[in-house]
């Protein structure tokens, strides 16, 4: 809705593509690595769901840790609870 756009690519084409969108005006706000899952695993369990996010939030508040990247996604009624 706010003209946002994702573009993925190929990790050794990260620069070359930034830098196109660049000279074709585009303002590029993040160009980076991530991993992207090809597949999702869905939870329905909500002590499993809280299991996970503490897990989650246990990773990111550690200093050793960089970036942190999963595979779940929640089910609605389960998203629902948590929020």
């Amino acid at each position: 809705d706010d003209g946002t756009l994702t573009v993925y690519t190929e990790p050794a084409l990260l620069e070359e593509v930034r830098e196109r969108l660049e000279a074709l005006g585009r303002n590029v706000q993040s160009a980076e690595i991530a991993r992207v899952p090809t597949n999702t695993v869905m939870i329905e369990d909500r002590e499993q769901a809280e299991k996970l996010i503490r897990m989650m939030d246990m990773l990111e508040d550690n200093d050793d840790v960089q970036n942190t990247w999963s595979n779940f996604d929640f089910s609605p009624e389960i998203a629902g609870e948590l929020s």
